[in-house]
């Protein structure tokens, strides 16, 4: 390959770091690039090996024997037989590594990869820190070609940028599953607006959303909550005010029409009096 295409695939792997979905799309687009069968990545934590967490291009019910039971079995996995790799080297064929007759009689082989036309592992070990340890692994079926020298150095090339490009979708999974919680609360909550310092409105929840409505005393104007009710407006920009400090929280009653009631708004200072909160 040349630079331009190989630096195409480094973009796509950044790309798919950033994207709830992406590592998925990014393992088809690996599969594609090596002839593969099927292709995945797994991590494993502490020093003995349990609880993997695997993304892979086969489907979640073919991976599940793996998560199981078969990743015991697995001689890929960083560690079980580090001392059998190259100095150096952190790209290997399996088939290499144990030798064909070995590899091909092995129970992991015939038991479970064969069942997926995946016989032919080419593997990258990735450095995920902490207790952390992790391969990427595409696999070509038992009549496939053996990898040549240069997709084992374009493996070799992809690597560290695999690696990084892990940790950052994992931390990101991390703080999108945190951030889903956050929301579920959130929307728990009475009609709630987040403001930054100005007054401008950062987030607001469902009930809040559902109070906005033609007949309601408060509105969002250029980004900003403002009263219907134009002699309000002042006193709405007293209360959003920072407090000063040992000042209590403020509470203001914004008028609307005759037919409709007035709004009560409790106004919450966070963040150590920066954001003001609205209730």
């Amino acid at each position: 390959m040349d630079e331009d295409q190989v630096g195409a695939l480094i973009e796509k792997i950044y790309n798919a770091a950033f994207e709830e979905d992406g590592w998925d799309a990014l393992l088809q687009t690996l599969r594609t690039q090596f002839h593969a069968s099927q292709a995945s990545f797994a991590v494993f934590s502490g020093r003995e090996v349990h609880s993997p967490f695997a993304v892979s291009t086969l489907d979640a019910v073919s991976l599940e024997p793996y998560s199981v039971y078969y990743h015991k079995l697995d001689p890929a996995i960083p560690g079980a037989n580090i001392a059998l790799v190259p100095k150096n080297s952190r790209v290997f064929s399996t088939v290499d590594l144990l030798g064909r007759a070995a590899w091909i009689n092995s129970e992991f082989h015939n038991d479970f990869l064969k069942n997926y036309d995946m016989s032919l592992p080419l593997v990258s070990y990735l450095d995920e820190g902490g207790d952390r340890t992790a391969y990427f692994v595409a696999h070509r079926p038992e009549s496939g070609k053996e990898y040549s020298q240069d997709e084992t150095n374009l493996l070799r090339t992809l690597a560290p940028h695999l690696n990084r490009a892990l940790r950052i979708y994992r931390e990101l999974t991390d703080a999108r599953a945190k951030a889903t919680v956050f929301e579920t609360a959130f929307d728990t909550l009475a009609a709630t607006f987040l403001l930054d310092h100005a007054g401008r409105v950062l987030s607001l929840n469902k009930k809040a959303e559902t109070l906005l409505s033609e007949n309601s005393p408060l509105t969002v104007l250029n980004g900003r909550l403002t009263a219907r009710y134009p002699p309000d407006n002042a006193s709405l920009a007293a209360a959003l005010a920072p407090p000063a400090p040992g000042e209590p929280p403020s509470e203001l009653i914004l008028r609307s029409h005759a037919c409709c009631p007035g709004l009560r708004l409790s106004v919450t200072p966070v963040n150590g009096g920066a954001i003001p909160l609205v209730l």
